[in-house]
């Protein structure tokens, strides 16, 4: 009598879950014939880099719609993820902006801005209006908030000790684009009214040199670090980008301690000068 043939053996549930993770993220057709495997460089990164090349060859110009996803796919022969993905790290980078229901475009150029204003009443706000348009930027100071009752932990004690402190809060728009968020403690007499005297053209400082006249730096730092969750939902990234945080201490001309600034700011679009120049720095 002839042996039957052995039963195939039945695959496991782990060998299942490998087989079909396997078949689901199974990329198409290789980018520019390279099998996948054959070349150390991952996918996405060879399609992030023709996309950025297309934008640095004129291709896409600032402001373009770049195709989707799906035609990038179709394009350069990957699975559609690997197209996501390479807009998602271009978007990272700031070389590519996502907008939601609209698509991906490419960013504008990036402008640093190295702002160095006299901190008077005659000079501040001819001297921002000047520098910004002279670089072709649109810009206004959105007041967000005023909290009369934030506690002011992590504020300088010497500022502490002048007498309560409010909270402002407010984000510098750059042609219809978040660059910084800031926020300020200042000394509450100096903030009232101040939503009715809020200007889009010079912001808190502007409230404030309304007052004393003249504004005297103190001190000035700075350091790089990657944006929280919060930080980054303000100004439109994603968590972990890098961003640029000044922190400075400003008093009136007798020296008395009036404001202290946290400034967030985007790496992609913002540089500071310290210009040694200018006797405020």
């Amino acid at each position: 009598m002839a042996s039957s043939a052995p039963k195939p053996r039945r695959r496991t549930l782990l060998q299942r879950i490998a087989h079909d993770a396997t078949n689901w993220f199974r990329p198409g057709p290789t980018l520019g014939d390279v099998p996948e495997g054959a070349n150390a460089t991952p996918l996405y990164e060879m399609a992030r880099e023709r996309i950025r090349q297309m934008i640095t060859d004129g291709v896409y110009g600032p402001g373009d719609r770049l195709p989707s996803e799906a035609e990038f796919a179709e394009r350069f022969g990957v699975h559609r993820l690997t197209a996501r993905r390479a807009l998602e790290e271009l978007a990272r980078e700031g070389v590519a902006v996502a907008r939601k229901g609209s698509g991906t475009f490419v960013a504008p150029h990036r402008t640093h801005l190295p702002i160095s204003v006299p901190l008077n009443r005659e000079s501040f706000t001819p001297n921002l209006e000047r520098q910004l348009r002279a670089a072709g930027r649109r810009y206004r100071e959105i007041l967000l908030d005023v909290d009369m009752d934030h506690p002011a932990r992590g504020v300088p004690r010497e500022l502490r000790e002048t007498g309560k402190l409010c909270l402002v809060s407010s984000a510098l728009d750059i042609d219809g684009e978040i660059w910084l968020h800031t926020n300020a403690w200042v000394t509450q007499q100096r903030v009232k009214g101040i939503r009715r005297r809020w200007r889009e053209n010079d912001g808190l400082y502007g409230v404030i040199l309304d007052q004393v006249g003249e504004l005297v730096t103190l001190w000035r730092a700075f350091q790089a670090e990657p944006a929280v969750a919060e930080v980054a939902e303000r100004l439109g990234i994603r968590t972990g980008s890098p961003i640029l945080v000044r922190d400075g201490l400003t008093a009136d001309a007798e020296r008395v301690p009036l404001l202290y600034v946290r400034r967030h700011a985007r790496a992609d679009r913002v540089r500071y000068v310290v210009d040694y120049r200018d006797r405020n720095g």
